[in-house]
């Protein structure tokens, strides 16, 4: 997978039916790198903002990343846009026994409904 930024990132996958991850039939995935406002203005250290905290829109770097899931049953992966509405389809598939599923920038998106 290809490189971000900073070379970090934050992924959580998270339940939305209040059962463990591996039982679930509906989970969020998120996965997101730098995010700012438009024309923030960081100080030469990159630790205060003061008061110049930019303006909207707000500009976030998608992740570039391979996902091995050990998950069983048919799933299903959609992006979302930032009210929660499907927007597309990303497509898993089988490797290993394992569900395999690729992010990105591609797909325009920070979050991810898996469904199976």
């Amino acid at each position: 997978m290809d490189n971000t930024e900073y070379n970090w990132a934050s992924i959580a996958l998270v339940a939305l039916d209040g059962v463990p991850i591996s039982s679930s039939a509906k989970m969020l995935l998120v996965a997101a790198g730098r995010v700012e406002n438009t024309g923030m203005g960081w100080n030469e250290t990159r630790t205060s903002l003061s008061d110049q905290w930019g303006t909207a829109p707000v500009i976030a770097e998608g992740i570039p990343a391979r996902l091995s899931m050990d998950i069983t049953g048919k799933l299903s992966a959609s992006t979302l846009d930032p009210q929660g509405r499907k927007t597309g389809e990303v497509r898993l598939r089988k490797s290993k026994g394992r569900q395999v599923l690729d992010i990105g920038p591609e797909h325009k998106t920070l979050w991810y409904l898996l469904e199976k």
